[in-house]
């Protein structure tokens, strides 16, 4: 009976000790956590994050049509940097590109993987696993680099467009130049997916319409002319129709084109009866692609609810359903380069006509934007930020 009385009392002051324990723990974890509390809201008082209102604290310059709330009172690049973690309507164009380019940016290091990992490097051959299956490449860094040009195009694309969606607030000449600057990225990457189309996606069939009539050279130097179009065009719109309603439908329009263009070799390859594992995503790239597009053009939700849409919009959207294809592009060619060694060398695209193309593309990009931006820029609103009061006056 000693015994079982000693055990209980024992038994009960383990337990008030293990009680006082946690009680001390939580107690320790109840100040940590009002510490971190209190050295965020101090954070909060000496960072103030930028206000937003609605479209009347704004220029006119920055309206969206049916946007009428979530415009950002941004002056100077660090109230941009600050205004991202707020709740704009630029708030998804900003993070889902921002994050789309370092998700572009590991692709680039995992391909330059691959083929520096290769299994027999000495004979210029790679490997791509695809789940348990590893596929020999014969080209290696050949066969790779239309798929690294597409890489690299989509990382410029991206990371372009949320440095200008979080940057162009901040006067008139600021958002001429950034999104100009967008436009360019956007062709160098319609260029690198042209390139990366041709060379990995197009049909292996010796009597279709891309291996009789379009050449390597003449397809990809088409490519560059098309894309260089498109991008003086989109710096005409940005003077001549920035306020038009009908913007957006040229906008899109004007892509849409280019795009047709960039998937030529994967249709071509569907008419020539040729069936391979990628054909889902490629069909799956086509869909978002052109569902982001007709939601942009019809300017929806924000049109039928203008309140309520504005960190959702349709740019928004379209923002996402363009990174939804990136990826479903990025796993096609991937799958595609197993038919790298399918293709004669005679109708493989040359090194030198690569490099050539996309350096003339980024020299005339960079010409056309100086000149447009000299010629027809605004900077007199440069250093004058727009208040509400200007609105009144």
């Amino acid at each position: 009976m000693r015994n079982v009385a000693a055990h209980k009392l024992s038994h009960c002051a383990n337990q008030r000790r293990a009680a006082r324990y946690v009680v001390e723990k939580a107690s320790s974890i109840h100040q940590r956590c009002l510490g971190l509390l209190s050295g965020l809201a101090h954070w909060a008082n000496w960072v103030k994050l930028p206000e937003h209102g609605d479209a009347s604290t704004v220029d006119p310059y920055f309206h969206v049509p049916f946007i009428t709330l979530g415009y950002r009172h941004v002056s100077c690049v660090s109230e941009c940097i600050l205004s991202s973690l707020t709740l704009s309507n630029e708030v998804v164009n900003i993070w889902s590109h921002a994050f789309l380019a370092l998700y572009a940016m590991s692709n680039i290091y995992r391909f330059l993987c691959e083929i520096t990992t290769s299994t027999d490097y000495s004979d210029s051959t790679g490997s791509i696993r695809h789940g348990d299956n590893v596929v020999q490449v014969v080209g290696g860094l050949q066969a790779y680099l239309p798929l690294l040009v597409h890489q690299v195009g989509s990382m410029t694309s991206a990371a372009a467009s949320a440095i200008a969606h979080l940057l162009h607030s901040q006067s008139e000449w600021h958002h001429q130049m950034w999104f100009l600057v967008d436009y360019a990225a956007i062709g160098f990457y319609n260029l690198g997916l042209a390139i990366a189309q041709y060379s990995l996606s197009r049909p292996l069939s010796s009597g279709t319409l891309a291996n009789v009539i379009w050449s390597a050279d003449t397809y990809i130097v088409m490519a560059m002319c098309c894309h260089l179009g498109v991008f003086v065009l989109q710096c005409s719109m940005q003077f001549l129709f920035h306020s038009s309603p009908f913007r957006p439908i040229l906008l899109v329009s004007s892509y849409g084109a280019a795009s047709i263009l960039n998937f030529l070799p994967f249709l071509n390859r569907v008419v020539a009866g040729e069936s391979y594992a990628s054909d889902a995503l490629h069909w799956a790239e086509i869909i978002s692609i052109s569902v982001g597009a007709v939601i942009m053009a019809a300017q929806l939700p924000e049109r039928m609810w203008p309140d309520h849409f504005y960190h959702l919009n349709s740019h928004s959207i379209m923002h996402i359903t363009a990174a939804i294809s990136y990826y479903c592009q990025t796993q096609a060619f991937h799958m595609d380069l197993a038919r790298w060694e399918m293709f004669p060398e005679s109708l493989r695209p040359r090194t030198d006509l690569l490099v050539g193309v996309l350096l003339i593309y980024l020299l005339s990009s960079s010409s056309i934007l100086y000149y447009v931006l000299a010629r027809y820029g605004s900077s007199e609103s440069k250093a004058q930020p727009y208040t509400h009061a200007d609105n009144k006056a």
